[in-house]
């Protein structure tokens, strides 16, 4: 049995190969690819841990997705300079409810290093409390999901 080319027009045939070479020119200037499972504790030019800033970054994008419904997915980057600045990314505009709530979660987070072990537990609470009440859609959906 002889194989024979696909009968395709020429225009959609290119689209095809598009994304296929922007994914290509695209993967070699990003660097190497870390999995999550893969990454050790390597520190990072200003000597922090690449594993803690990562899994800080995936737990507060974890606690800004506040729908069950998968609209409100985020992550988080941060860049270095003079000042930490925090980038977030987002399927969709959730940036008026995300901003306040992310930025009380990092007072919050900046005023654990120097907090003794009375105020450390306070702070998990008041952390904790904040992250319920902001995702308690989301909560909620999962409890009716198990019952």
């Amino acid at each position: 049995m002889d194989a024979y080319p696909p009968q395709v027009n020429k225009k959609l045939w290119n689209r095809f190969y598009e994304p296929l070479i922007l994914l290509l020119a695209y993967g070699k200037s990003q660097g190497k690819h870390v999995k999550s499972d893969e990454a050790s504790s390597e520190t990072c030019i200003d000597g922090s841990n690449k594993t803690l800033n990562k899994n800080l970054l995936d737990e507060l994008a974890y606690i800004c997705d506040y729908s069950p419904s998968g609209d409100t997915v985020s992550a988080i980057a941060i860049q270095d300079g003079p000042g930490l600045i925090y980038w977030v990314a987002a399927n969709t505009s959730q940036g008026p409810k995300v901003k306040p709530f992310l930025s009380g979660i990092l007072q919050l987070l900046g005023q654990v290093y120097n907090a003794s072990d009375e105020q450390l537990s306070t702070l998990k609470h008041q952390i904790s409390d904040r992250a319920i009440v902001f995702s308690a859609q989301k909560l909620r959906r999962y409890r009716f999901m198990l019952k």
